[in-house]
């Protein structure tokens, strides 16, 4: 028995249409290009910054320092300055523009195709992270925004710096409540995300394996 290799028509002109297989799009008797599996997020992320101590973390963290736009900031805001690019927001405002051009700034982005699919601004203010946006477009894949800001939860537990923002709708709140964060004041916009020590982590997981060996006992 033969088994049939799933094919679906692709329209990609007035009267000419291609099939569309497992080994890419085929033409009459030849292929005309071919899919490449998606890359896991974490190999798709890179970021950009002149502070050698993040530099140093994040390259721990398995995040590469940026090749497409290497420091060029201006570069990359330009693959970001269309329409629709942060979720809620039509056109990029002069607040996201700036953070990513400032030097002082670390920015930290997904790579799809041509395409960013998601990045964070944050800048270091004494002992604390202070992320100035996170922007991610309506049709990406899901999960983007959550990625980056557990990749800066992580990087804010490895340096044990506290990282502060603002949240400006309510959307936002659930998102940063959702992902550890806490309102500074009931009535403030203002959130934050207290680092955990090394010694928490490896405490809690202590007690998890106890917790167990008594119920087995």
């Amino acid at each position: 028995m033969v088994k049939k290799t799933h094919r679906k028509k692709i329209r990609v002109g007035k009267n000419k249409t291609v099939k569309k297989t497992k080994g890419g799009v085929e033409g009459g008797m030849n292929t005309i290009f071919s899919f490449s599996p998606l890359k896991p997020v974490s190999e798709r992320t890179f970021f950009i910054t002149k502070d050698e101590d993040i530099r140093d973390e994040l390259i721990k963290l398995g995040i590469e320092p940026s090749t497409a736009y290497k420091d060029n900031r201006k570069k990359l805001l330009y693959f970001i300055q269309g329409k629709n690019h942060c979720r809620g927001i039509e056109l990029l405002n002069s607040q996201i523009e700036e953070g990513i051009v400032d030097e002082d700034s670390t920015v930290i982005y997904i790579h799809y195709g041509y395409q960013v699919s998601g990045f964070l601004i944050f800048h270091l203010a004494d002992t604390q992270i202070v992320l100035d946006n996170i922007c991610v477009p309506d049709k990406v894949e899901g999960g983007n925004g959550t990625f980056l800001i557990k990749l800066l939860k992580q990087l804010s537990d490895n340096i044990q710096k506290k990282i502060n923002l603002i949240s400006d709708n309510e959307d936002s709140d659930k998102f940063y409540e959702k992902n550890s964060f806490e309102r500074i004041r009931e009535d403030s916009s203002f959130y934050t995300y207290i680092p955990k020590s090394k010694s928490q982590s490896k405490g809690g997981k202590y007690k998890k394996k106890q917790t167990k060996r008594k119920q087995k006992n």
